[in-house]
């Protein structure tokens, strides 16, 4: 997938290249968004954010069910909505990473 290792400090809110406003901030919000758009070319931007709001809200604040909601998206993919569907004008598929790309 074209890892890239960062040093902690370096993309700390106050580093050399911040990459999160705070140390709260869990999620590399673009990074995040520029993956989720290379792994889904030729999809509307909105589904794109749509896809980005998913991850980032799972729906339960129980850590425990977060990572298992988190996990499950990572491995069958986010479902696109309606709204997405009816932008794209396709039937719906989940926007994932396919094994043979």
């Amino acid at each position: 997938m074209g890892w890239q290792h960062r040093y902690g400090p370096d993309i700390a809110p106050d580093g050399a290249a911040p990459e999160r406003s705070d140390y709260r901030q869990v999620l590399l919000v673009g990074r995040l968004r520029q993956a989720i758009t290379a792994l889904n070319p030729g999809v509307p931007a909105v589904a794109h954010e749509d896809t980005l709001k998913q991850v980032m809200d799972l729906g339960t604040p129980v850590l425990l069910a977060a990572n298992r909601q988190f996990h499950r998206l990572l491995l069958a993919g986010v479902p696109a909505t309606l709204r997405a569907r009816i932008l794209m004008r396709r039937p719906m598929t989940n926007y994932r990473r396919r094994a043979d790309r």
